[in-house]
């Protein structure tokens, strides 16, 4: 009896214990049960729907250092400036003239490179024996800025060669300076001689069969002016004065 009684009092006492233990054990399992199925979830849709990669940044471009001291460029000196033409001078001036000089029969070639700038040479010849030859050289810029005019004359008596430059001459002039060319011609025909005119030098100078009429214009380059043949054909006997 003492027995049975002590046995009841064991399990009494087991059922006072047992009891919380479960209820604790219940309350476990439903706090990881309900805390773990929506971290599954939030899985299982990460899974499905990746977000896309964030696109690469392209690299920056290297950077060029540039330093503050560059010079200013350089005003153009007076040899690299465009040379100044004969003042109101253009091209067809002369070539387009040069038809109405009686006695004449001048061919005009189209222009040609030269040095960086055009020549044209105009040419008439007589049927005489010797021919009776005369020539103009145009170099020009372009058409509307003539640099410089050369006439020359070959077999040509004096009359001839003066009425001749003398046309040129005025051609060459008539906006430049008042100059009387004729009369100017006249006097140095024979003995050569030189005249500064408005943005433009002249210079007349050959023998007695050869002569030579230049206009340049004021500060051209010496190099630009080539030898006209007269002068290398008159070497020696050129009668300009020094």
């Amino acid at each position: 009896m003492g027995r049975a009684q002590a046995y009841l009092r064991e399990i009494k006492r087991g059922e006072a214990i047992l009891g919380p233990a479960l209820l604790l054990l219940l309350l476990l399992v439903a706090t990881v049960w309900f805390g773990y199925e929506p971290v599954s979830r939030e899985a299982a849709g990460q899974e499905k729907a990746a977000p896309p990669p964030a696109p690469k940044t392209p690299p920056a471009a290297p950077k060029i250092a540039v330093p503050d001291d560059i010079p200013p460029p350089k005003a153009p000196t007076p040899a690299e400036r465009p040379p100044a033409g004969i003042p109101g001078l253009s091209q067809m001036d002369v070539i387009g003239e040069l038809q109405y000089l009686p006695g004449t029969s001048f061919r005009c070639p189209g222009p040609s490179p030269d040095r960086g700038l055009y020549k044209r040479v105009c040419t008439s010849s007589s049927a005489d024996d010797p021919p009776i030859v005369y020539e103009v050289t145009v170099v020009e810029d372009d058409p509307s800025t003539v640099l410089w005019v050369r006439a020359d004359t070959r077999d040509a008596t004096e009359e001839a060669a003066t009425e001749f430059l003398t046309y040129v001459a005025s051609l060459s002039l008539e906006d430049t300076d008042p100059i009387n060319a004729e009369t100017w011609m006249q006097e140095n025909i024979s003995s050569g001689g030189g005249y500064s005119a408005e943005g433009a030098e002249l210079r007349l100078y050959g023998t007695e069969g050869a002569r030579t009429l230049e206009i340049v214009a004021t500060g051209l380059p010496s190099d630009i002016v080539s030898d006209p043949p007269n002068r290398a054909a008159s070497k020696g006997r050129d009668r300009t004065p020094r």
